[in-house]
């Protein structure tokens, strides 16, 4: 399948072969495959209330004139203490609607929320994976703030291409949480790998994804005149 797709009247072509895992029948053998490390434990009820001792809920409530709403859709748990290793992010996933859950067809979705780790390797930024976790704690001890902080970092992040192999088919009824690593093996001339496994809480892998990001550098007095949603 192609896809035409616009931006400010310049036209660029994807493309996106799909297959039916339901309808597929093959070879399977367990692995013993787990992930490395084994992810803290994480209790979602005592989360939802910001009393889990691994993880603090970070949640964006939407606001009228918020630039980024996609993002107010999902609740994300993050590690409140980072993962030692800077290229590396991971994080537990939920619809923000009690109602909604998480089904195959959006793995695509869910893997596309997630701050690239390569922020980590900048000690200013305030998109770091301790930095998000510290602003949610902060958040927690004292509320939200009026406006959500914007994008700050004098840096935009473009997906080049993405792949994703889905190892095992959600539950037709969905599942609430979803699990997700990201790791970054190499940054050079501006573009980087990034491979993401997402694991559900019974502790099996449900897909992996290997991509390619370009990181274009934004001088910060463009950023003041443009935003961080501006046209480049």
């Amino acid at each position: 399948m192609n896809v035409s797709i616009c931006q400010y009247c310049n036209a660029n072509l994807t493309g996106s072969s799909n297959t039916n895992r339901s309808k597929t029948k093959g070879l399977t053998i367990p692995t013993g495959y787990s992930p490395s490390p084994t992810p803290a434990p994480i209790d979602f009820a005592k989360l939802l209330t910001d009393q889990d001792p691994n993880y603090i809920r970070y949640q964006i409530p939407w606001r009228p004139k918020i630039k980024n709403s996609a993002l107010t859709n999902v609740t994300f748990a993050f590690p409140r203490t980072a993962p030692a290793d800077k290229a590396v992010r991971e994080q537990w996933l939920s619809p923000a609607l009690p109602s909604e859950v998480w089904t195959t067809p959006m793995l695509g979705l869910l893997i596309d929320h997630c701050v690239p780790p390569l922020e980590n390797f900048f000690p200013d930024s305030p998109h770091g994976a301790q930095a998000s976790a510290d602003r949610s704690v902060q958040w927690a001890r004292d509320g939200m703030p009026k406006e959500h902080p914007e994008w700050s970092a004098p840096r935009f992040y473009m997906t080049i291409n993405m792949g994703i192999e889905v190892k095992k088919n959600l539950p037709e009824q969905g599942v609430k949480w979803l699990f997700t690593r990201f790791r970054m093996k190499g940054v050079r001339d501006g573009r980087f790998d990034l491979g993401c496994e997402i694991w559900d809480d019974e502790g099996e892998l449900v897909a992996v994804s290997q991509q390619v990001w370009m990181v274009v550098e934004v001088d910060r007095e463009m950023m003041k005149k443009t935003g961080p949603m501006g046209k480049l």
